[in-house]
């Protein structure tokens, strides 16, 4: 690449990284997804008299649909409720009608629910009638008042994938008609155009569909079997996230009538067969639209991209928490500039500058330069929305690598900065092939440089094609930061360690002559260095509160630290879980949690997450008998 290129690139990075950094020095605390304002009856209440309801009091709007709140009895029974409801209309309370309880002790609650920004979240708080249960206080509502919910691992991949394809399609879909609309008018009449902008809506449709069939499960925690459930697809129609996918299917429907109308329209104005061969091969007249009916076209375009990103940003992050009047349209117009951006890679990578044929000198230049000035402005528009969701979403500098939100988000500003210098390079490109020549010949200024070599045009196909693929794997990246809960406090990241280290002189909680639970376990996370030991104890492994200990050590069983463990516990019948453990630094490669309730006996699961790297971490799951 050109020198000059390189330092434009350099410089693209280095100052899109600067702005970042100062907008999250400054920016204000993170936003999670719904929590427990408060219950009734309270977490931990004592009642003389059973209770004829239960009502959740969260922070935002909750969809009812998708909403399950399970009671278990002391003995373990699950006692049945109510269908949830919104008692007098308020979306962020729900509320269910309780059976007439006899059995005295300790009853546990366990709800799970949609937050606004479609994200499912759950937590349990338990109260006591008459009298607690033998043991020690029952769990409280708050580490797991509003923490994501576990869904199956299927779901979760599956939901995920599904919202890959769905951006890569509406990015091919509308990315190929702003190019052709904006900068190729010509274009239209090639079939390559055509195929992608019909293989742009083929994803886009599938995903959609697929999204609308998987989300139930992701939502309520189920096995993919449970897509076929008549109730939970009801459910899943009802919420937000069903109607915007449904949505953007009726808007895909209208898309595709259009674009068979605009073909017919097309191809009626050759009268003999010869025509239409040269409309199929792109040898045909232009079809030049003029300057209004081109500015309508463009208009067009953006305002169908706009309806297809609401149906996102409506059932997204940008829908939850402060500033949503302007987080919806900042985020609208990211994903519109995201669309055109890479879409016109795809089209100007895959059709104009294909090496095996012979690019259109006279359509290369015009063509090149418009994308070239449309692609800077995109790249202002995201980088100024990005940064404005960062701000909303982060909360501060330490939570950048002490988070998963903040990590992901890291790793998404790095691709950004790359993709910003390679795009830097192309418009220098462009601007050293195609823009005025500096030279002054008797008196008058060179009106242009010489045009590009088939060589140089290779070359510079294959910069578009980096910027194309590294596109893809930020749509990625973009898709599980999409799945991330925003910013919150972290027990399990290494950030403030010093500042939560546990009180000198915590008496281990439970009877002391209950027998321990202790296991130790391998882990590979795969990485370097990624193999070691985690061991576990959990004192005294019964009902009510108990003390964890986690230790993580190397392959020689000396102490070590790591970026993150995350320890979590979940029962399969009654369902129960996960809940999370707030674990806290005790020391080179210890965490303890000194009081971390079970509300329930029998074989609880613990699954722990050792991360080892930014991108590397091994699961272990450990069965534990509560008694």
């Amino acid at each position: 690449m050109h020198r000059a290129t390189l330092h434009t690139s350099a410089h693209a990075c280095v100052a899109l990284l600067l702005a970042a950094l100062a907008v999250v020095a400054g920016s204000a605390p993170a936003r999670a997804h719904a929590s427990v304002v408060s219950t009734a009856p309270a977490d931990r209440q004592v009642l003389g008299t059973p209770p004829s309801r239960l009502s959740l009091t969260f922070t935002e709007p909750v969809s009812l649909g998708l909403t399950r709140v399970g009671v278990i009895a002391p003995d373990g029974d699950t006692v049945a409720t109510g269908r949830p409801t919104h008692p007098g209309g308020r979306a962020e309370k729900v509320a269910v009608r309780l059976p007439t309880l006899s059995a005295r002790g300790t009853y546990t609650v366990v709800w799970h629910t949609v937050s606004a920004d479609s994200h499912p979240v759950q937590g349990t708080f338990s109260f006591s009638l008459g009298r607690p249960t033998a043991g020690s206080p029952p769990v409280s509502a708050g580490p797991s008042a509003g923490v994501e919910h576990g869904a199956g691992t299927a779901a979760v991949a599956l939901y995920g994938a599904a919202r890959w394809v769905s951006f890569v399609g509406f990015a091919v879909l509308v990315g190929t008609a702003f190019f052709v609309a904006a900068c190729w008018p010509a274009g239209f009449r090639r079939r390559l155009v055509h195929g992608l902008v019909w293989t742009g809506w083929s994803a886009l449709m599938a995903a959609t569909v697929l999204s609308l069939l998987v989300y139930g499960p992701y939502a309520a925690g189920s096995s993919l079997f449970a897509a076929l459930d008549r109730s939970l697809m009801a459910a899943t129609l009802g919420s937000r996230m069903g109607r915007m996918l449904v949505l953007r299917g009726v808007l895909l429907a209208l898309v595709a009538a259009g674009l068979v109308l605009a073909r017919r329209r097309v191809t009626a104005g050759g009268s003999a067969p010869g025509d239409r061969a040269e409309w199929a091969s792109g040898a045909g007249p232009s079809p030049d639209p003029g300057w209004r009916g081109q500015r309508r076209n463009i208009v067009a375009v953006l305002g169908v991209g706009c309806a297809f990103a609401l149906t996102w940003s409506l059932a997204g992050h940008s829908a939850a928490g402060p500033l949503a009047a302007l987080a919806v349209p900042a985020d609208t117009v990211h994903l519109v500039a995201m669309a055109v951006w890479t879409g016109g890679l795809v089209t100007l990578g895959t059709v104009l500058l294909r090496s095996r044929d012979a690019p259109d000198a006279s359509a290369l230049e015009p063509t090149v330069t418009r994308f070239s000035r449309v692609a800077g402005i995109c790249v202002v528009l995201l980088v100024a929305t990005g940064l404005f969701q960062a701000w909303r979403q982060l909360g501060s500098v330490p939570a950048l690598p002490g988070t998963l939100y903040g990590r992901v988000l890291l790793g998404k500003l790095c691709l950004v900065a790359l993709l910003v210098g390679l795009g830097a390079g192309a418009r220098a490109w462009v601007r050293r092939h195609y823009g005025p020549a500096p030279l002054v010949v008797q008196g008058r200024r060179r009106p242009g440089r010489p045009g590009p070599d088939g060589g140089q045009i290779r070359r510079f196909g294959r910069l578009v094609m980096a910027e194309t693929l590294l596109a893809a794997v930020l749509l990625a990246v973009s898709t599980v930061l999409a799945n991330t809960d925003p910013a919150t406090a972290d027990g399990g990241t290494t950030a403030g360690r010093q500042d939560r280290r546990p009180s000198v002189g915590v008496a281990p909680a439970g009877p002391q002559t209950a027998v321990p639970f202790s296991r130790a376990v391998a882990f590979d996370s795969g990485g370097p260095s990624g193999k070691g030991v985690v061991a576990v104890v959990v004192s005294p492994a019964a009902r009510g509160v108990n003390e964890v200990h986690l230790a993580v050590l190397d392959t020689r069983g000396r102490p070590r630290d790591v970026p993150e463990v995350r320890a979590e516990f979940s029962l399969r019948k009654p369902s129960v879980g996960p809940i999370r453990v707030p674990l806290t630094y005790a020391g080179p490669g210890h965490h303890i949690s000194s009081a971390f309730s079970l509300p329930l006996s029998g074989r609880w699961e613990l699954a722990l997450t050792v991360r080892t790297s930014d991108i590397d971490q091994d699961v272990v799951r450990i069965p534990v008998d509560v008694r």
